[in-house]
């Protein structure tokens, strides 16, 4: 049987600037991509606002790093997630570390959008997203896609990205630049 016309087209989800704990204030253009918040009670009318756009996903860009509370973190997300699921909008996370990828699934994400790259995912990780059936979105390059942009003219590097291996599920680590550094 055939597909029909309609579910064959590609579809297109959006989401607006990322919710996080910290901010790149370099980013900022007038339309901020990402707006820094650090307690549930910043987060929850910031989703409200960003849910008026009708946005398929909230996104929350979860960057933990040593010293911060872990629990305060993933409060914030929890806030933001139940924000977004009672406006009818899903919780995208970018949560790259496995502490912080558990965090966000117990927090209500329903979708991981790269992958946990600090260590090897485990029981409990795998248990946390059959439970909330969340989607796990592995990520093979990110690190490239970014190389490639500075090459754009009028980037602050201006030269190729590595040459990577040409299976993107085998070995996709970041091998030297042959010329060198950049300057």
């Amino acid at each position: 049987m055939r597909r029909s016309r309609a579910r064959r087209r590609r579809a297109l989800a959006v989401a607006g600037p990322l919710i996080s704990m910290i901010d790149r204030v370099k980013l900022d253009l007038g339309d901020p991509p990402i707006i820094k918040i650090s307690s549930p009670d910043e987060a929850r009318p910031l989703v409200r606002r960003e849910l008026e756009r009708k946005p398929d996903f909230i996104k929350v860009w979860f960057i933990h790093q040593k010293g911060d509370d872990l629990a305060a973190q993933e409060a914030i997300v929890r806030a933001t997630a139940d924000t977004a699921h009672a406006g009818g909008a899903r919780l995208a996370v970018h949560a790259t570390e496995l502490i912080v990828a558990k965090a966000s699934l117990r927090a209500g994400a329903d979708f991981l959008v790269h992958s946990v790259e600090d260590e090897p995912i485990d029981d409990e990780f795998l248990a946390l997203a059959k439970q909330s059936r969340a989607l796990y979105c592995p990520t093979l390059f990110v690190v490239m896609g970014y190389r490639y942009a500075s090459r754009i003219p009028g980037s602050d590097r201006g030269r190729a990205a590595p040459r990577r291996s040409a299976d993107p599920v085998g070995d996709a680590r970041p091998r030297p630049d042959p010329r060198g550094p950049a300057a």
